[in-house]
């Protein structure tokens, strides 16, 4: 029997993981498709002012030996009319003019920092940059340069999501050890930290900041501006400018290059139409049904089991499963040795180094899976 051949797009944390749990099954050949040369394991990043990037980092190329799949280094755009045409043709364009044909594909595009502003200002630090660079050395970078007469010397965090929280009580002890008069000030235009999460979250991050010296403006607009005079602005009051030695652009995630709906079981649905061999997963899907569609790892890694199973099913002439998965918990450091998060119920809270332990543990766990090591329940 001819083997069934699946092309996975995208290389993060939703396609790695149906591009591995596919490469199990004799009767598939399976093809992973990424820009990058390497993946990055970005829920970890925050942790790069003390580990170099590289760290991070796991060779495409390595894993797809590992594993049993074929990588292929591209850059792909997508739009909604080359979907389109790559479900018409059965057929995925590279760069490299090669076609890789396919019976299923798998869209795992994941998700880009939301932008705020429409160009780069010097000094003004996004995710991205992180991604290429490493916190230490932007920070390093930044404090070494920019204006060095303002007394004191002001960092700014915009956004004050899970990422913005990590960062700034990762920053704030070597922004202090720099310049012990440091103001730092995070700014958001939620009145809660961690919209969505159980309210003790928030009341325990507020104290952790105050304890740091952390400048919270909740219900505060970011206007834009440049390291001379950044420009906020509080609820209806008038705007005002701070100058500013650092400004971080934290203001979440939004998917990439744009959010594609599936049904229940992760197939594509496009013009009124369901693609029953085209499949997404991860950030840039949005799942009918009950299944949670939170932009985490958690999420991507259990969307993309979901899809693998799937077409696994769709092989065997079997009738398809419905993602209907809830979130275990959810966890956020705050510096080193402390955190906050739920475990099984939201009311289930953790704080301090009890949680700093439990997410450590999370974050390891899918380097486990890309050793080989499947620590993931697959019926819940």
């Amino acid at each position: 029997m001819s083997k069934k051949s699946v092309v996975v797009l995208g290389g993060g944390y939703a396609g790695l993981s149906s591009a591995i749990r596919l490469a199990q099954n004799e009767r598939l050949t399976v093809h992973l498709v990424d820009q990058a040369p390497f993946f990055l394991n970005t829920i970890r990043l925050h942790k790069t002012i003390m580990l170099d990037l590289d760290a991070l980092r796991v060779d495409h190329a390595s894993l797809a030996r590992k594993h049993g799949y074929e990588f292929h280094q591209s850059a792909i755009d997508l739009d909604r009319g080359l979907l389109r045409k790559w479900a018409d043709d059965s057929s995925l364009p590279l760069e490299s003019g090669e076609r890789l044909d396919f019976d299923f594909l798998v869209l795992a595009l994941g998700g880009r920092s939301i932008p705020i502003m429409r160009d780069e200002t010097p000094g003004f630090v996004t995710l991205e940059h992180i991604k290429q660079r490493g916190a230490r050395l932007v920070l390093e970078e930044m404090l070494s340069s920019g204006p060095n007469d303002a007394d004191p010397a002001r960092f700014v965090f915009v956004g004050a999501g899970a990422t913005a929280l990590q960062f700034v009580f990762e920053l704030e002890p070597r922004i202090r050890a720099h310049n012990a008069n440091a103001e730092i000030i995070l700014v958001d235009i939620a009145d809660q930290l961690l919209p969505g999460t159980p309210r003790p979250f928030h009341d325990y991050a507020v104290r952790m900041l105050k304890r740091s010296r952390i400048d919270y403006r909740p219900g505060t607009r970011f206007l834009g501006g440049d390291l001379s005079a950044v420009k906020l602005q509080q609820g209806d009051q008038p705007s005002y400018t701070l100058s500013a030695k650092g400004v971080f652009l934290f203001p979440g995630v939004h998917a990439h290059p744009f959010a594609i709906q599936t049904n229940v079981y992760g197939q594509l649905l496009l013009n009124e139409k369901t693609h029953e061999n085209i499949y997404a997963a991860g950030d840039c899907a949005r799942f009918d049904g009950p299944g949670t569609n939170a932009q985490t790892a958690q999420a991507a890694v259990r969307k993309g089991r979901r899809v693998a199973t799937n077409i696994e099913r769709a092989v065997e002439g079997k009738a398809p499963q419905r993602y209907t998965f809830k979130e275990l918990g959810y966890f956020v450091s705050l510096g080193p040795w402390d955190g906050m998060g739920w475990l099984l119920v939201d009311f289930n809270v953790l704080t301090g180094v009890a949680a700093f332990a439990v997410k450590e543990a999370i974050e390891l766990q899918f380097g486990l899976f890309l050793e080989g090591v499947d620590t993931y329940i697959e019926f819940l």
